[in-house]
């Protein structure tokens, strides 16, 4: 057999095996002149589910929603990536009305509006929150605003139910709290002690019920959304990374304008408790904003020191304590939109385009 290579460079054939020149080129290019690779695997296209598909399941997580608000929203979230992914904004309209219908529908039958406040509120949320996942879109900015405007749904929602009662929210929970003490302030002689500080831990604390509601939503709405993203093919690079958090700068005047609304809302002369419900809800949810990037500073700079995961969870915990005693991971993250300790460039979304609002603007120019 004759060793020599021709001005291919491909080996001869051996003795007995004929092989023409078309059987190379198709073996090395294929049969439509593309490359082909040896031992390659072969990827098969996603498929994209059909528009019927998804509304399904937006109606049927709008129909959950006046039962178990939480599956609900999962659900919905997830039916609107699978309505609007790929898709045009008409998709998002289609999405929006099944969403109104159902969950609006099914609360009527029902005859209980409280049930219709809490559902539009979810799924409100969770329907935001799938379409913007569906077309890339998802900025820190644009989840601040849609947890802030469900909690003002929930807690407008609920004042208005109400006042057409003839009373209020604040009224409606001493009045809740006062049947729950009569019923046990004499099963034992430290209760009275007990309902006292009771008292004064309600007082402080249930204004903001309405904002970890809002805030329980949006978690379980964001994993159904980037579920079925993923599940769909999504690229990696349009679902935000915890470690890149970035609090635009508005979020710190708006935490200001709440702080002025709670001095000042002893002195309002009309509706004191909407504006000091209101006012408190904004101030934790500002705290709360401002803790999670503050986490997000810390875990960047774990992960740039490779601390080990016994150290990080240490110091995790010593944070945790001291945000609790003095509010140490919020004040790191109010820092952080000025000093930009992770060097973030603001202003683009997380493939180089720039974002058509001003939410990653910060006092510092990279």
């Amino acid at each position: 057999m004759d060793s020599k290579r021709d001005n291919t460079g491909i080996p001869p054939v051996p003795q007995g095996v004929k092989r023409s020149s078309n059987d190379v080129s198709q073996t090395m290019f294929g049969r439509k002149g593309r490359i082909v690779i040896p031992g390659a695997r072969r990827v098969k296209a996603q498929k994209q589910p059909p528009l019927w598909q998804g509304l399904l399941l937006v109606a049927l997580g709008a129909l959950v929603c006046s039962y178990f608000t939480f599956i609900g929203a999962a659900l919905i979230s997830y039916g609107a990536v699978v309505t609007c992914y790929q898709k045009t904004v008409k998709e998002a309209l289609y999405t929006s009305g099944v969403v109104l219908l159902v969950a609006g529908g099914a609360s009527y039958l029902l005859g209980e509006p409280e049930v219709l406040i809490s559902s539009i509120g979810a799924a409100g949320i969770a329907m935001s929150i799938g379409v913007l996942v569906a077309r890339g879109a998802l900025t820190v900015g644009k989840q601040i605003l849609i947890v802030g405007v469900g909690t003002l749904v929930l807690l407008g929602g609920y004042e208005l139910l109400a006042v057409a009662e003839g009373s209020s929210v604040s009224a409606r929970v001493q009045e809740a709290f006062e049947f729950y003490r009569t019923q046990y302030v004499g099963s034992s002689v430290n209760s009275a002690e007990g309902f006292a500080y009771l008292r004064v831990l309600m007082q402080l604390l249930w204004p903001t019920g309405f904002t970890m509601v809002s805030i329980l939503y949006y978690l379980i709405a964001r994993i159904g959304a980037r579920v079925a993203y993923r599940s769909l093919g999504g690229e990696k690079k349009h679902l935000s990374r915890f470690v890149e958090m970035d609090v635009p700068l508005w979020f710190v005047a708006l935490g200001i304008v709440a702080l002025a609304a709670y001095a000042a809302s002893p002195e309002v002369p009309l509706h004191k408790d909407i504006v000091l419900m209101s006012a408190l809800n904004v101030l934790v949810f500002v705290r709360l904003v401002l803790a999670v990037q503050g986490m997000a500073v810390g875990v960047w700079f774990m992960q740039r020191r490779k601390a080990s995961p016994i150290t990080t969870m240490f110091l995790f915990i010593f944070a945790a304590f001291l945000e609790i005693q003095v509010g140490m991971l919020a004040f790191v993250g109010l820092i952080d939109i000025w000093a930009n300790f992770r060097h973030i460039s603001r202003g683009r979304m997380p493939d180089n385009k720039k974002t058509t609002d001003t939410e990653h603007q910060s006092a510092q120019t990279d």
